[in-house]
């Protein structure tokens, strides 16, 4: 028994030295038949159980450096996120410059606009006034137009009545040289009537009287005619005159009609380009109307998208926080899997 004791005692410090590859075969059919039965059992569990632990200490050395690998990799993810997510915060806060820039653009663009309105609508009312008196320029310039008309009618009627009076002083001329021709006639029959008087002696004394008094009256005919022919050469003279000048006055009046007519059709297309002008400027009011309303809803966009950036901004600020939290946390897992593996 005590050789046995000896074998059990040498098996377990073998065991307890970490040998499982031995057994005892003590050979015997007494009482310590059950404890090598038990001896041999328990190597063979503990061969099991270290098997076991072997296999489990891979797996978990595998899951381990598997741990560690995720780990590193989602820490570069979230290292990864954590500079996009600042960079998201730089540009919420650049797009919250921005926008801000672009507001006040607008707002500036919203009183152009509004200034361009208040201008057009004093445009508007300067065309409608200028529209009225261009109307009333025509309407004059129609009246002057008649009023030329009604000249060059005149001047033509007077120019024909001159011409007429030229023609008459002619007769008159005509009529006078004939007077003339009398009254020299008569003066030679008186101055013969006188010389056969002064034959007849005392007989012809009366007639010699009459035949002087016919002289007289010839030579004031004479004379007569003359002043009356230098009053009619005169005449002649105005009347050539005149009729020249109511001549360069009929083509004057004739030229101020062609400017008149000329003049009103200026006003006429003045008119038509003031409406015309007029449609347009009210085109433009309503269109920097719709510009104002479109630029003011704009503005409030803007102004919901500022709020909008600034939660962004907000949220990324607090999302880059998290992520570095994270980080460490992921870094104390890192070293957890780390020293898990080893």
């Amino acid at each position: 028994k005590a050789g046995k004791s000896f074998a059990l005692i040498e098996l377990a410090i073998s065991i307890a030295e970490g040998d499982l590859t031995t057994s005892i075969h003590l050979h015997t059919k007494d009482e310590m038949l059950e404890i090598e039965h038990a001896f041999n059992k328990m190597t063979t569990g503990l061969q099991s159980l270290v098997k076991e632990i072997g296999e489990s200490s891979q797996y978990v050395t595998a899951s381990s450096e598997e741990l560690h690998v995720g780990v590193e990799e989602t820490t570069k993810s979230i290292m990864h996120v954590a500079e996009m997510m600042s960079d998201v915060s730089e540009g919420a806060n650049e797009q919250t410059a921005r926008l801000q820039q672009s507001e006040d653009a607008l707002q500036h663009m919203t009183n152009d606009v509004a200034q361009i309105v208040t201008n057009s609508e004093d445009v508007a009312q300067l065309a409608l006034t200028t529209m009225t008196l261009a109307h009333d320029g025509n309407d004059v310039m129609q009246q002057s137009s008649t009023q030329m008309n009604t000249i060059q009618q005149s001047v033509e009627t007077t120019q024909h009545m001159i011409e007429a009076l030229h023609g008459r002083s002619e007769q008159i001329t005509h009529i006078l040289q004939l007077i003339t021709g009398v009254a020299e006639q008569t003066n030679l029959l008186s101055l013969n009537a006188s010389i056969e008087a002064a034959r007849a002696g005392e007989y012809g004394k009366g007639f010699a009287v009459v035949a002087n008094e016919v002289g007289k009256l010839a030579a004031e005919a004479r004379n007569a005619a003359h002043e009356v022919g230098t009053l009619v050469q005169g005449i002649q003279k105005d009347t050539t005159t005149s009729v020249q000048l109511m001549g360069d006055v009929t083509t004057q009046v004739r030229t101020g009609m062609d400017l008149s007519t000329t003049t009103a059709q200026k006003f006429e297309q003045i008119v038509s380009s003031m409406e015309q002008l007029s449609e347009q400027i009210n085109g433009i009011i309503v269109n920097s109307s719709q510009v104002a309303s479109s630029t003011e809803q704009v503005v409030t966009a803007i102004d919901a998208m500022k709020v909008i950036s600034t939660k962004n901004m907000a949220a990324s600020t607090e999302v880059a926080t998290a992520t570095e939290q994270q980080n460490a946390s992921m870094e104390e897992m890192a070293a957890s899997a780390t020293e898990l593996a080893t």
